[in-house]
C-alpha cells in the first residue's frame, strides 16, 4: 500500500461528504488529482476539485483555470472554482 492509498483511506474513512482536493493547475496537484479521484471513487467518497485563481499571475492564472476546469471534466467530477484578487 502506498503512502497516497494510506492518506486516500484515511480521508474517507473520516469524510462525512466529499472530500475536497485543491488543484492549481500545476504538475503536483494534477498528478495527485488523477491518482487520488480513482481511489476515492472506488471507495464511494464523492469528489470535489477546487481552484483558487489567486490573481497574481493576470497571464497565466485565466489558463490556469480553463486547464484545471479540462482536468475536472476529464475526470468526471464536481469543480469549485474562484477567482480572489490579491489584496491591497
Amino acid at each position: 500500500m502506498t503512502g497516497l492509498d494510506v492518506a486516500v483511506q484515511a480521508a474517507a474513512a473520516r469524510a462525512n461528504g466529499p472530500v475536497v482536493l485543491a488543484c492549481s493547475g500545476g504538475v503536483d496537484s494534477v498528478v495527485l488529482a488523477r491518482m487520488a479521484v480513482p481511489l476515492l471513487r472506488r471507495r464511494g467518497v464523492p469528489i470535489l476539485l477546487a481552484h483558487l485563481d489567486h490573481g497574481m499571475r493576470p497571464r497565466g492564472g485565466a489558463d490556469d483555470a480553463a486547464f484545471v476546469s479540462a482536468l475536472a471534466a476529464n475526470l468526471k467530477v464536481a469543480l469549485i472554482r474562484r477567482r480572489q484578487a490579491p489584496s491591497p
